[in-house]
């Protein structure tokens, strides 16, 4: 008599189903990723009751998060194992973390683990990037489909790039012809890799600055030198932080009606625009408190494809409500459409 084969587990289903799921979608965005002309791209997005992300890095790299509430008791080394075998990858090419709602996010590797740091390309720029070290590896993805758009628009702008991170809006648009980018965030350590991207892709001279400062602080003071400035200024602060280094906290929520406002004092009246991102979703933004802007939502656009599943920002388009309609003169205009679909 023929032995029946052991009856399969719901787990072992699941991990089975999850398996095919990545081969297949590996599949798509490798070519979807040569079209796109990037290196990084979104592989899975907490789908399926799985509550993890994939990012992909030079067809070799997977930095794996997983999203979990404070007191969950996730085993991962299932699902790893898998993400491996999907991906073809070994195990010191992947990278687990985990982000706790409430928590600061841990970065799980072996103490005597090497430092990880790759560069990866977008849209013909190198960005350098650390899988091991911190959660966050130095570029924002999200971000991909804004600053292509912008890097077509920039050639002659004076550009301010406020929470600035590693400095990607900035490099975007310096290599798309920008004449000025000043680059504020309070890290020194983000802004040393945003001046080594910036050498990395031959970017140099006076016209390129990097900040290090309290930037709820900077605007306040910069509004003597830089008053009715800049062509485009990009604000795309965390939903919160309460580092040591600021006077006080910033809460988005709260504070994003004055980061606004007071951005707006840098800003060219007549032809100058501002873009606004968060990652609050829920961020109640009440356009009657802001009566003097014109202001479009336009996160349909800026979300690139790889990132549709959860909605990780949101973000919108400013400009001073008296300015004229049709007047752009090579500026992101009011039609604002994506780079690259």
């Amino acid at each position: 008599m023929d032995k029946q084969a052991p009856e399969m587990s719901q787990e072992e289903y699941y991990l089975k189903s999850f398996m095919r799921s990545l081969k297949k979608r590996l599949a798509h965005r490798r070519e979807w990723a040569v079209a796109e002309e990037t290196t990084g791209y979104r592989l899975f997005d907490r789908e399926n009751n799985i509550p993890l992300t994939i990012d992909f890095y030079n067809d070799k790299y997977a930095v794996v998060v997983a999203y979990l509430e404070e007191d969950d008791a996730w085993v991962a080394d299932a699902y790893l194992l898998v993400i491996q075998k999907a991906l073809g990858i070994s195990a010191d090419r992947l990278f687990y973390k985990e982000r706790r709602k409430g928590v600061r996010g841990g970065v799980a590797r072996e103490v005597d683990q090497a430092s990880v740091e790759i560069e990866m390309q977008e849209y013909g720029l190198f960005y350098q990037l650390n899988l091991s070290d911190h959660l966050d590896v130095g570029i924002f993805m999200d971000h991909r489909n804004l600053r292509g758009e912008l890097m077509k628009y920039a050639r002659g702008l004076r550009v301010l790039n406020l929470f600035s991170y590693t400095g990607s809006f900035g490099l975007s648009m310096a290599a798309g012809g920008a004449s000025e980018v000043i680059n504020v965030d309070l890290s020194a350590r983000y802004l040393e890799i945003a001046k080594a991207n910036f050498v990395r892709n031959g970017l140099l001279g006076d016209q390129f600055k990097f900040i290090k400062a309290d930037i709820m602080q900077w605007l306040k003071d910069a509004v003597a030198q830089y008053a009715n400035h800049f062509d485009v200024i990009i604000c795309d602060p965390p939903a919160f932080s309460n580092s040591r280094a600021m006077a006080g906290t910033l809460n988005i929520q709260r504070d994003y009606l004055w980061l606004i406002e007071q951005s707006a004092k840098l800003l060219r009246a007549k032809s100058g625009v501002i873009y606004f991102s968060s990652p609050l979703q829920e961020l109640q933004f009440q356009h009657r408190k802001l009566p003097n802007f014109k202001i479009k939502e336009i996160t349909d656009f800026t979300l690139p494809y790889d990132f549709r599943k959860t909605k990780v920002h949101r973000c919108w388009q400013i400009r001073l409500y008296w300015q004229e309609k049709e007047r752009a003169h090579g500026r992101p205009r009011k039609n604002f459409t994506p780079h690259r679909r």
